[in-house]
């Protein structure tokens, strides 16, 4: 306790300073006990986290008519509408078909046919895929739909099938086939993968690649102890045609097409 004239420590028994005399019975000192200071601060707390916030939601609901609350519940659905023929730049993005569908009440529409297009391709390769997909919206209600398909051929080949389209002209499929733990120069050519690789290039395409990366072998042979992040590779077509060596385990081999779409998905 501090006595309220001089402000110098007294004991709760004085009934005089000791220090300046003054009457400490007429004017009682103020406890500054740890207790006291801490209930000074629980009331702080409890008038801001408390108090505080009903005063705003008394202020929102009696003098504007309306809920504080109402405008987290309440979500706008936009429709796409008719494509236009102007120039449009992005408007939304959504990494996934529900984030899609809470955005746009006709969502539906254009999920369904990039949801068909992971079923074609399970029937046509027989194997179960994952899949992902991307939306970006245009203000002239354009939409580039992305859709990454991806599966396991065998224990050290994957296959990779990228497809992005829009409501006009644009459909691009890149295909990425990866094989990975290849001891030899002859396992980087995926001659086992022929077969899958021929049915996304033709074969004219094929015979070039293959001629082109044969003569990347001497310099694989002399170089695969220290290939960089970006491989040793050959590359056709203005580059939409490759197969690449990579280091990894042991090495990697990684076939990549570029191809067009036939535009079928689109809406």
């Amino acid at each position: 306790m501090k006595c309220p004239h001089c402000h110098k420590d007294i004991r709760p028994t004085d009934h005089f300073c000791p220090h300046c005399g003054y009457d400490l019975r007429r004017n009682p000192p103020r406890s500054t006990s740890i207790l006291g200071r801490m209930m000074k601060g629980y009331l702080v707390i409890m008038l801001l986290t408390i108090a505080l916030p009903m005063a705003i939601v008394f202020y929102s609901q009696f003098f504007t008519g309306k809920s504080i609350t109402s405008n987290f519940q309440q979500s706008k659905l936009y429709e796409l509408g008719e494509l236009k023929k102007s120039e449009g730049e992005e408007v939304y993005h959504f990494d996934s078909s529900s984030a899609f569908k809470k955005k746009f009440s006709n969502a539906e529409t254009f999920i369904k046919p990039a949801q068909s297009y992971k079923k074609s391709l399970e029937k046509q390769y027989g194997k179960t895929f994952t899949a992902t997909y991307d939306y970006s919206v245009y203000s002239n209600n354009d939409l580039y739909t992305t859709i990454t398909c991806k599966t396991s051929l065998n224990d050290d080949t994957t296959l990779v099938i990228k497809r992005t389209y829009n409501r006009s002209k644009t459909d691009s499929i890149k295909t990425i086939i990866t094989k990975d733990n290849c001891k030899t120069f002859k396992d980087l050519l995926q001659e086992d993968n022929k077969e899958l690789i021929t049915s996304v290039i033709d074969q004219p395409t094929y015979n070039k690649l293959m001629k082109a990366f044969h003569n990347k072998q001497e310099e694989f042979e002399t170089n695969k102890k220290f290939l960089g992040h970006y491989g040793l590779g050959a590359y056709i077509n203005d580059s939409k045609v490759s197969l690449v060596v990579y280091p990894g385990n042991k090495y990697q081999s990684q076939f990549k097409a570029q191809t067009e779409g036939n535009h079928s998905l689109a809406r």
